[in-house]
């Protein structure tokens, strides 16, 4: 955050999860559990640009920052993660196969924003596009209300 305020150059983050992941867990195995978590990571790793950074956050839930973007640009990255996401197929343990799908919330750095209201508004916006339903997978902080 300090070199983007400092260089005056956008910064966008994004908060993503995979949906339903209990059920995963719950259905399938917490080993299966464990192989969509690195099938995401994957996919993260191969959808950002060189200098994007993901990381894991916590439990099914990551982050990637995109210095030098606006939140419609990190959309672009972010839209290639979820295409490639939802084109995986797993297969369980007992050779049931089944697909799982992720939400994002990206947040753009604003003048003034804490570290913490910035990664908030990130967490906040894909909560919003939980709320939104199956056909909102990604909420941007600071769109309009209106969608």
């Amino acid at each position: 955050m300090r070199m983007a305020r400092e260089a005056g150059t956008p910064l966008s983050v994004c908060m993503c999860d995979i949906d339903k992941f209990k059920q995963v867990n719950d259905r399938y195995g917490h080993g299966a559990g464990d192989e969509v978590i690195r099938a995401l990571a994957g996919c993260l790793a191969n959808g950002i640009r060189r200098g994007d950074l993901a990381a894991r956050w916590g439990g099914d839930e990551f982050c990637i920052l995109f210095p030098g973007s606006q939140s419609h640009e990190a959309e672009i990255s972010v839209e290639r993660i979820r295409q490639k996401l939802e084109s995986l197929v797993f297969t369980a343990e007992n050779r049931q196969q089944y697909k799982v799908t992720g939400t994002f919330g990206i947040a753009q750095l604003r003048a003034g924003m804490s570290s913490a209201a910035f990664l908030e508004a990130a967490d906040q916006a894909l909560y919003r596009a939980k709320r939104q339903g199956a056909t909102a997978w990604l909420w941007r902080a600071n769109q309009p209300t209106g969608g």
